[in-house]
């Protein structure tokens, strides 16, 4: 049966009190499976830690016209983020409209990840149906890593969302033969690289692969197309750091991460070969502690990447793989639905090997960086329940299933007792001669979102984040300090000079005023001794943090020689002083 013909057997509606007509049945579900989403993403949202860096920047670039093009990360503007500042405009644009605190710093994110279970649905829904398509978004509304990043002022499901708007166009240029949703598709992808950069060129690849062997155009049409949309793509995804580039030299702040100054070395070194370990240079703060293995996505000891991903992406593998050879034994059928969904399958397929191989030897992961394969994840997912069908190959697929959620569940009774009711669900529905699809969907559902849906209620409720915090100031600690800093420094137009930018952030977060950073993440001086000096004696500046690397109290060699000069020269020429304990290393530099 066509997907179309499947669905039409969920076109009953449900009658509602005061909507006498009644609603579609599938578009209560998924008015339904878009509110589960959301309820994970916004609940105690505000409670979520925040992440200093991003926030800062959110901060100074709120400031001026001049910081917002920038992405200036303290508001004197002499350094900026190393990132492109599209998911930071749509913070500033957040803050401006709430004020500056932590629920409107998260809020783009949340919306974000929120809208994108009901886009989903509908990308898959074109392809196979509308119960693959419930399928998919219930998958992708309670996946843990897009619930914890959703949740985090990081920008990476922000970057998801625009992977899904690309699936999306694709499909309907597919779907319709035209050109133009093709080029929108790789304008999105553009933004996405805008947004992320070269995390977002994970599914690049598939999609091309799912425009190339579903679009109905001949082989030379696909061919131009394909040329103007890389064109399209490369323009957009250049575009910032072009206009960056020619900017004035006196304009521009220097980039974190940059050996040079340029933006492009930041944008494609510290966070491109670097971030590929090609280079051996330190891409800033770690990430999962376990190390690249051929297990890391599934395993169950912390950090527990096994619940968060490999919950869904095991049985997305399993369930998608049986969905993926059924689709391909169609595909000698010229139909345009059978080569849509083949080509479809095919391009999910690459999407995760591409996922998998990518994550499980990177040397360095951040669990936010695994949005770039959530959609295909839950896609797939999606596909293999709606496809399932009675059979010996289902029933011991089911197994391996159930057998990987126990493995997860282990430690928790409960959990465990769910996951052993829903296999056992399963298998009766399979034992059953006649057995409704619908039935036998829902208890796969069931089955492969038991782990993956406890593990995002939990994280919901206790407040984790997906931002590399990062800071050697707490939140009090920096409250602290601006208060004795404030009172203190008169009329210095620096609040402090710091060391790195960890400590800088929670100031100027907390602040909004200027602060001098004295060292770049490679720990390369970015301020010399001699303009450290110049900034003192005209008195806009007054007290330097010195921290943890720099101050009296350090000892240790490999920490002094982290201790660029200008912070050594203010260590010897200064007086420590101690609001709120001995262990801040602030000095005062200039008497009176």
């Amino acid at each position: 049966m066509s997907a179309t013909g499947r669905s039409a057997r969920m076109d009953a509606r449900v009658w509602v009190p005061g909507l006498p007509l009644g609603l579609p049945l599938p578009a209560l579900a998924l008015t339904a499976l878009t509110l589960v989403g959301a309820a994970l993403r916004f609940h105690s949202l505000a409670g979520v830690p925040q992440n200093p860096y991003y926030d800062a920047a959110v901060r100074s670039m709120a400031l001026s016209w001049h910081n917002f093009f920038y992405a200036a990360f303290e508001p004197s503007a002499r350094i900026a983020v190393d990132k492109p500042p599209v998911d930071l405009w749509l913070q500033v644009a957040s803050v401006k409209l709430l004020g500056f605190n932590s629920l409107a710093l998260k809020l783009p994110e949340a919306l974000a990840g929120t809208a994108a279970v009901p886009l989903l649905y509908d990308v898959v829904r074109r392809v196979f149906g509308r119960s693959a398509g419930l399928a998919s978004a219930a998958a992708l509304a309670v996946l843990p890593v897009t619930v914890l990043t959703s949740r985090s002022d990081t920008m990476d499901t922000v970057m998801m969302l625009c992977l899904v708007g690309a699936a999306w166009l694709v499909v309907r240029s597919a779907q319709t033969g035209r050109a133009r949703f093709l080029y929108l598709a790789a304008a999105v992808m553009g933004i996405a690289f805008n947004v992320k950069l070269v995390e977002a060129l994970l599914p690049l690849p598939a999609l091309a692969v799912l425009y190339v062997l579903a679009t109905p155009a001949s082989r030379r049409a696909r061919a131009e197309r394909l040329l103007v949309a890389t064109l399209v793509f490369a323009a957009v995804s250049i575009s910032w750091v072009t206009a960056v580039s020619v900017a004035p030299s006196d304009a521009k702040p220097y980039p974190v991460g940059s050996t040079n100054g340029s933006v492009w070395n930041s944008v494609f070194v510290f966070d491109g070969v670097d971030r590929l370990g090609l280079t051996g240079r330190n891409p800033g703060p770690a990430g999962v502690p376990a190390g690249p293995s051929a297990t890391r996505l599934i395993r169950r000891d912390p950090p527990p990447l096994g619940r968060w991903l490999g919950s869904e992406l095991v049985p997305a593998v399993v369930l998608g793989g049986l969905a993926l050879l059924m689709g391909v034994r169609g595909w000698r059928r010229r139909a345009s639905e059978t080569r849509l969904q083949s080509a479809f399958a095919l391009s999910l397929a690459l999407w995760l090997v591409a996922g998998i191989v990518a994550f499980s030897h990177v040397q360095q992961l951040h669990v936010r960086y695994l949005e770039a394969m959530t959609p295909a994840i839950a896609a797939a997912l999606g596909i293999g329940i709606a496809a399932g069908r009675r059979s010996v190959a289902l029933a011991v697929a089911a197994l391996g299933v159930a057998a990987y959620a126990l493995y997860l569940a282990k430690g928790s009774p409960p959990l465990e007792a769910i996951v052993v009711v829903a296999g056992v669900g399963v298998l009766l529905t399979l034992a059953v001669r006649k057995t409704a699809p619908a039935v036998l969907a829902t208890a796969l559902a069931a089955l492969a979102l038991a782990v993956p849906a406890w593990a995002a209620v939990d994280l919901a409720g206790s407040h984790h984040t997906a931002s590399a915090i990062g800071a050697r100031l707490t939140p009090s600690q920096a409250a602290v300090l601006d208060r004795y800093l404030r009172a203190h420094q008169g009329g210095a137009r620096y609040e402090a000079a710091t060391v790195n930018i960890w400590e800088a952030g929670p100031l100027v977060s907390a602040s909004g005023r200027p602060v001098l950073v004295l060292r770049n993440v490679d720990f390369k001086p970015l301020i010399s001794t001699a303009e450290l000096r110049r900034d003192v004696g005209t008195r806009q500046l007054r007290y330097v943090l010195l921290g943890r690397d720099c101050g009296a109290t350090v000892t240790h060699r490999h920490l002094l020689t982290r201790c660029p000069p200008a912070a050594r020269w203010a260590r010897a020429h200064g007086r420590e002083v101690f609001p709120g304990g001995r262990h801040l290393g602030l000095y005062r530099v200039l008497d009176g």
